[in-house]
C-alpha cells in the first residue's frame, strides 16, 4: 500500500520508460521515497515456478491476443507485469542504429543533443550489464546456421546483445519470460535497489481517476488495487504506460471522451524451414544472432523461439498433417522484422471517468510501400534458407501447406492481406510537439504531467527499442550529465 498520502513524483508505468524516469528523478535530486510507482499488472518476480505458457497468458494484456483490427488481424503483444516489456522481452539491448538517429537529429527538432543521447545509451548499457550473446554449434543450432548461411551470402551477422546473467541458453524463454530469473530487468537492475531506500511500486491497480483542480496541479489520483481504494497527491505525474495505453491516459486526463492517435510499430513474419538432417538437441533461445546488412532498409532476419509450443502456435495455423515432433527436430524458425514510414494503425480511444478502452485499427496493407517491403525482407528469408539447402517451408501465409521454396517466394508476392503477422514494438503514439504534447514533454496546458515512455519516440527504430526508450525519457528529463 502507499506509505504516504503525498509523493513528489507518481510514475504509472514500470517498463522502460517508467524504470528511465525513476532512475533519472532520484539520480536529479529526489528521495526515492518521494516517488511512487503504480502498475496495472502483477509481479513477476515471485513467481518462477509458473510454466512458460502460464508466464504468457499471466503477464501479457489480453493472454498475449491483444488485437489490432483490420486485413489480416495483427496481434499486438504488450506487456501487463511490474517491469513491463523489459520483464517478458527477450532481454535484447541494440543501440539505435546509425541512420535512426542521423534522420532524428537532422531532422527533428529534439530538445537534447546526440551527445547526450549517445550518453545515456552506453550508461544504460552499462547498467543493464549487456553482454554479447554467442554463435557457437553448443549455444544455439539455429543461430549457427543462420551465421553459416550469411558467411556464405557475404551478409553481416551479429551476435545479439542481451542484458542476461548468463550465458543465456534454455533459463532464458524469453518472450514467455525468464523462469529462473536469468535477465539483468529494469526491475532487477534499477527498482530493487530504490526499494531499498523508500521507493514504492504498487501493482494491480486498476480505476485510475484523475482530479485536476489546477492544471499546474498538485494533482489527486484515485486508485483501487486488489479490492482497496486509494487517494494520493502528487506534485508531478509521468505517464509511463507505454505506446498504446499512455493514450488512454491522457484522454482521461483531457477528458475526451473520444479521441484519436497513431501509433507506429514493427512487423514480425514467422516462417519455418525443414533441413534434411536431424538438428541436434542443443539449448537456444529467440534471437541469439541477427543479419543486420538489411538496417537500413529496416529490416533484420533472426532465429525465433524453438519451443514446442511455440513450433505448435505456428503448426495450427496452417493446414498441414505435418507432425510437431518431426517439424521440432528438422525444422529452422526465422523471424522476419521490417517496417517503414507507412506502418502505423489508429488508436480509437473511448473515455469516461470510471473506466477508458480502446481499439486498434490498421490499414497497412493499402500501402504498395508496406507490401514492397514485406516481399522484399521474405524473399531475402528464402534465399538464406535456400543457402542451407532447405527446399520445403512453411511461409507466413494462413492455412497453407508445406510449399517448396519458389512456389512459396510466388505466393508471398501476390498475398497481400493474407499474411500470418504479429507485432512488436509500439511507439510514437505522442511525439514531442504533437497535438496534445510540448517540446518538453509536458501534456499542453499541464505543465507537470509528462509522457515518459516509447509514445515520445519521433519514428519507428526498426531495432528492439528497450534501450533507445530508456536513453529517450533520460535525455530529456536529466538535469544535468554527471
Amino acid at each position: 500500500m502507499p506509505t504516504n498520502n503525498f509523493y513528489s513524483a507518481v510514475v504509472i508505468g514500470s517498463g522502460a520508460g517508467g524504470s528511465a524516469i525513476v532512475n533519472t528523478l532520484i539520480k536529479n535530486g529526489a528521495s526515492p521515497s518521494e516517488i511512487l510507482v503504480l502498475d496495472r499488472g502483477q509481479g513477476t518476480q515471485d513467481n518462477n515456478n509458473f510454466s512458460a505458457a502460464e508466464r504468457f497468458i499471466k503477464f501479457y494484456e489480453n493472454a498475449g491476443t491483444l488485437p489490432c483490427f483490420g486485413n489480416p488481424i495483427i496481434p499486438f503483444g504488450v506487456a501487463k507485469c511490474v517491469g513491463g516489456g523489459p520483464e517478458i522481452n527477450g532481454s535484447l539491448i541494440w543501440k539505435t542504429p546509425e541512420h535512426i538517429k542521423e534522420n532524428w537529429f537532422q531532422n527533428y527538432n529534439l530538445p537534447f543533443d546526440q551527445k547526450t543521447f549517445d550518453y545515456f545509451l552506453s550508461k544504460y548499457d552499462s547498467i543493464l550489464e549487456v553482454k554479447e550473446s554467442s554463435i557457437t554449434k553448443d549455444h544455439d543450432y539455429s543461430s549457427f546456421l543462420l551465421n553459416q548461411a550469411a558467411e556464405k551470402l557475404k551478409l553481416n551477422c551479429v551476435p545479439a546483445r542481451r542484458a542476461i546473467t548468463s550465458s543465456c541458453c534454455s533459463d532464458n524463454l524469453c518472450a514467455f519470460g525468464s523462469t529462473h530469473g536469468t535477465k539483468n530487468t529494469v526491475f532487477e537492475m534499477i527498482f530493487k535497489k530504490f526499494l531499498t531506500h523508500g521507493l514504492n511500486i504498487i501493482s494491480s491497480v486498476k480505476d485510475i481517476n484523475f482530479i485536476i483542480r489546477k492544471k499546474s496541479g498538485p494533482y489527486t489520483i484515485e486508485f483501487n488495487s486488489l479490492g482497496r481504494k486509494y487517494k494520493i497527491t502528487a506534485d508531478k505525474i509521468f505517464l509511463s504506460a507505454g505506446a498504446i495505453n499512455t493514450p488512454l491516459l491522457l484522454s482521461r486526463i483531457l477528458k475526451k471522451r473520444f479521441n484519436t492517435f497513431n501509433v507506429k510499430f514493427h512487423l514480425n513474419l514467422k516462417t519455418i524451414g525443414l533441413l534434411n538432417e536431424e538438428l541436434p538437441d542443443v539449448p537456444g533461445t529467440m534471437f541469439s544472432a541477427q543479419i543486420q546488412h538489411y538496417e537500413k532498409d529496416n529490416q533484420y532476419i533472426m532465429p525465433f523461439n524453438w519451443h514446442k509450443a511455440h513450433v505448435k502456435s505456428i503448426l495450427d495455423r496452417h493446414s498441414t498433417d505435418l507432425n510437431l515432433e518431426y517439424v521440432y527436430k528438422h525444422g529452422l524458425g526465422i523471424t522476419s522484422q521490417v517496417t517503414n514510414k507507412d506502418v502505423n494503425a489508429k488508436i480509437f480511444c473511448i473515455s469516461s471517468k470510471s473506466n477508458s478502452t480502446s481499439i486498434i485499427h490498421h490499414r497497412i496493407m493499402h500501402h504498395k510501400s508496406v507490401q514492397n517491403s514485406i516481399n522484399k525482407v521474405l524473399s531475402r528469408t528464402l534465399e538464406i534458407f535456400g543457402q542451407l539447402g532447405v527446399k520445403k517451408v512453411l511461409c507466413p501465409i494462413p492455412k497453407s501447406p508445406l510449399m517448396n521454396i519458389d512456389e512459396c517466394a510466388e505466393k508471398i508476392k501476390y498475398a497481400n492481406s493474407n499474411l500470418d503477422i504479429l507485432s512488436v514494438h509500439h511507439m510514437g503514439s505522442l511525439p514531442l510537439g504533437s497535438k496534445y504534447i510540448s517540446e518538453d514533454g509536458s501534456i499542453v496546458g499541464h505543465p507537470n504531467i509528462f509522457i515518459a515512455d516509447s509514445s515520445l519516440l519521433p519514428t519507428f527504430v526498426g531495432e528492439s527499442p528497450q534501450l533507445t526508450i530508456m536513453a529517450f525519457v533520460s535525455s530529456l528529463y536529466n538535469k544535468k550529465i554527471d
